[in-house]
């Protein structure tokens, strides 16, 4: 018997203990070991006792020796213990200088953050933790004609961007003055009858709507960014959830794992999960037809649950992370997001952007800024005014002789 693995009987529960594998790709090496702790089998759709799972996950991040940075910066999603999953026995090592847990505002993601100065050799870190997860099953959704709740407001916002493209599939379901559980429902069956899952797409897709509509191919974060700009569309409050699949076997390596899926808001129910592409990926995998009675079954489940086999790592779109990274907002945190500064230029720097076995790791190239306080320690801060302003130009004339001029540039299109 290999003297690392061990076995301890206690119904479904058992520990088994394994090496880590690490694969080099384009400059940086990421891999994720997935320990099972103890294991309840599903007990299926809709079951007064929801299942559980207990796993310990780590995570590992090596950049290789990365020749003229003067600093790394590396958030990873941090997950947080809520009524679903418990996170406990967390770790953290690695040779950087400066780390800490940070929580941003706008949707509440977590990061542990990470900061290298002056990087001799390998930068690495190893992240681990366990979790206690719950399947989450969400009963008696009964339809509402109430308004959605004034927290659930800021999900109703449509990227102007893609509202065009979204008139036609509107128009087709026609969900009209339904309840917003029945809408909700009729969007989710529209996606699943009218797309299907490429499995040649890198990680989880791009999550871009309009081309998502266009080639009706795509993973996970195509079918759950197009149902949320759907429901928004006909007034139902929905968000995106970015989460990791937990194996329901002992893997070395689950860079392949991270999954995302949508929630709507429903009033007097709260915010109720769904997940179409977990539907669509059962039937194709399977070999299975829409109307056969085991995707029939997933179909059903998928509308209002989701299992016990995923960690809940944050959601939102277009997120600002706490420190803020230079290079705008993500279009989702779900994968390590790597920032390199360099001296002068970018000259050497390979590290643009790297995919793992299905991951997406962006290292923005950029020059390294100097950033100074506007208003010193003790110093009195100078009275600002400001203006907003639109079209083409503006007049700066009232502004001359002032001793900061601070613009700011949004564009939509």
């Amino acid at each position: 018997m290999d003297p690392r693995a061990r076995v301890e009987r206690a119904e479904v529960d058992f520990t088994q203990e394994r090496r880590m594998m690490q694969a080099l790709i384009v400059g940086l090496l990421a891999s994720c070991v997935w320990t099972p702790v103890s294991l309840a089998q599903s007990l299926g759709a809709r079951s007064p006792v929801t299942a559980k799972a207990h796993a310990k996950i780590t995570l590992s991040v090596e950049i290789p020796n990365p020749v003229g940075s003067k600093y790394l910066n590396l958030w990873i999603p941090y997950p947080v213990s809520d009524a679903y999953q418990t996170i406990e026995n967390v770790e953290v090592t690695g040779n950087f200088q400066r780390q800490g847990v940070y929580r941003e505002t706008d949707f509440g993601n977590t990061a542990l953050y990470l900061r290298w100065l002056q990087v001799q050799g390998n930068a690495t870190v190893n992240f681990t933790f366990e979790v206690k997860r719950h399947e989450r099953v969400v009963r008696d959704l009964v339809a509402s004609e109430k308004s959605p709740s004034i927290l659930a407001e800021p999900f109703l916002e449509v990227d102007p961007g893609v509202v065009l493209a979204l008139a036609d599939i509107v128009e087709a379901i026609d969900v009209g003055d339904k309840p917003i559980v029945d809408r909700a429902q009729a969007i989710y069956d529209y996606i699943v009858d009218n797309f299907e899952r490429d499995p040649r797409i890198v990680g989880c897709g791009t999550g871009n709507v309009p081309t998502f509509l266009n080639v009706r191919k795509g993973k996970c974060a195509d079918f759950s960014s197009t149902f949320i700009a759907l429901a928004r569309s006909v007034g139902v409050p929905a968000r995106e959830v970015y989460g990791l699949r937990i194996s329901k076997e002992a893997r070395e390596d689950i860079s392949d794992d991270y999954h995302c899926w949508a929630e709507f808001f429903a009033p007097e129910i709260g915010w109720v999960p769904v997940d179409p592409s977990d539907v669509v990926k059962f039937a194709s995998k399977n070999g299975l037809a829409l109307d056969d009675p085991q995707t029939l079954e997933k179909r059903e489940y998928y509308f209002g649950a989701v299992d016990e086999h995923r960690v809940r790592l944050g959601t939102g779109q277009e997120i600002l992370l706490a420190p803020v990274q230079l290079l705008g907002p993500l279009p989702y945190f779900m994968c390590p997001y790597l920032e390199v500064g360099y001296e002068s230029n970018c000259e050497g720097a390979d590290l643009k952007k790297m995919n793992l076995k299905g991951l997406t790791f962006t290292a923005p190239c950029h020059p390294i800024v100097e950033r100074r306080s506007l208003i010193g320690v003790g110093e009195e801060a100078p009275v600002f005014s400001g203006q907003t302003v639109s079209g083409e130009s503006f007049d700066v004339a009232p502004f001359i002789g002032s001793k900061y001029l601070i613009l700011s540039f949004f564009a939509t299109w």
